[in-house]
């Protein structure tokens, strides 16, 4: 099948093939089988977008796993809980981390959706639901009174910080007991999306950038920074380029790619 994607919903191939690839390694970090199966049925015709630089590949397969262990933590502490994955894509990581009893909803908008859905298969402790995470309606149909998580990854820099400020407070407004995990870039990263090696290959431009997850108390006095952590230059060393390796220790550098855990506490 040939996918029918454009612009930011095009980006949802480039974990996939990064964790496919991955999986594919005598040395692999994760195994994502579903990745590999997704790959090999999608009709994809060959471009400059099928091959991906060092960095994004061992710096995708890093986010995956600081992902993976924040939300696996948040399972562990609250079997009964809610996870919801923002602008899911392709991710198979409600299969791959196989949740017994917490309730999971993955959301995509129509595009995504459509092909995710000639993939997966909802469960009775898994939904899969169609809309913008911008939108009212997919909160209707999630718990509120019960421990959530809530996570987007690859998503925040694709929206101007106008539009993401008052949707993320609006999110903690309506789900008190959420913890929210996302990634970010660092502002300079951000306003160069031409300078990414494989992310300039698509119509879909960077546009919020944040140098500090402390800055984010600026939006609200009452957002708890949990933990900001970057994955820049981590091991295994030997799989970023040299460059990073040379520079890693830069607060520049490090800065670049992060992932943020946040609470609200009013």
């Amino acid at each position: 099948m040939t996918p029918n994607l454009s612009g930011v919903a095009e980006t949802l191939l480039i974990p996939v093939r990064a964790r496919a690839y991955e999986s594919g390694r005598p040395d692999a970090l994760l195994q994502d089988p579903w990745a590999i199966h997704l790959l090999e049925q999608l009709a994809l015709a060959p471009s400059s977008k099928d091959e991906l630089s060092a960095a994004t590949l061992i710096g995708t397969v890093l986010r995956t796993l600081s992902f993976d262990q924040k939300i696996t933590a948040f399972m562990d502490a609250y079997p009964e809980g809610v996870v919801v994955n923002l602008g899911c894509g392709l991710d198979a990581r409600y299969h791959r981390l196989c949740p017994a009893s917490v309730r999971w909803f993955d959301l995509d908008v129509a595009e995504s959706m459509t092909l995710r859905k000639q993939f997966f298969e909802e469960k009775p402790n898994y939904k899969m639901l169609t809309g913008s995470m911008f939108d009212d309606a997919w909160r209707q149909q999630v718990p509120k009174n019960t421990p959530i998580l809530i996570f987007f990854e690859g998503v925040s820099m694709y929206f101007p910080e106008a539009q993401l400020r008052p949707w993320l407070l609006s999110l903690f407004h309506e789900f008190t007991q959420a913890d929210v995990v996302f990634d970010v870039l660092s502002k300079a990263l951000a306003n160069n999306t031409q300078r990414h090696p494989d992310v300039k290959k698509y119509q879909a431009p960077f546009k919020w950038g944040l140098n500090a997850a402390v800055e984010l108390r600026q939006w609200a006095p009452e957002m708890i920074v949990v933990a900001d952590e970057s994955y820049m230059g981590k091991p295994p060393l030997h799989r970023w380029p040299l460059s990073i390796r040379l520079l890693k220790w830069l607060p520049a550098v490090q800065r670049m790619c992060r992932v943020i855990h946040l609470r609200y506490e009013p």
